[in-house]
């Protein structure tokens, strides 16, 4: 999970958890979660929770940062496919932009309900 609100990391370590997840932060800023996507090759995740409103200097908008990521992905690891992705966002457009392009968003402030459907919904959907 990168996610870089102390609060929100909380809830999603506790709802996830309880919903039988292993679950961790690995980042709270943008170019420590990069670093991390680039290491993260050898263990690979069952899926990815990324907050795409994290910001650094030098990311301009949440679309910029989530294609760097996906990138980093890709150039570290042409042979292993990319993790799910369930992308966490306060912005409406950003979420419209990123539903366009196929990736499942969800709109902050969430249930822990619809947090445990969007996760289970972009695994299932890697698997089929």
């Amino acid at each position: 999970m990168i996610e870089d609100h102390p609060i929100i990391q909380e809830l999603l370590v506790t709802s996830l958890t309880l919903a039988g997840y292993h679950c961790s932060c690995v980042a709270a800023e943008a170019v420590a979660s990069l670093a991390w996507i680039e290491n993260s090759i050898s263990t690979v995740p069952d899926g990815i929770i990324l907050d795409i409103d994290i910001r650094a200097s030098i990311f301009h908008d949440p679309a910029e940062f989530l294609h760097l990521c996906c990138g980093r992905w890709r150039t570290a690891s042409s042979r292993m496919q990319m993790p799910p992705l369930l992308l966490l966002t306060t912005q409406p457009e950003a979420q419209n932009a990123c539903e366009r392009e196929g990736y499942t968003v969800l709109q902050k402030p969430f249930k822990p309900r619809h947090l445990l459907e969007q996760m289970e919904t972009v695994i299932m959907q890697r698997q089929e």
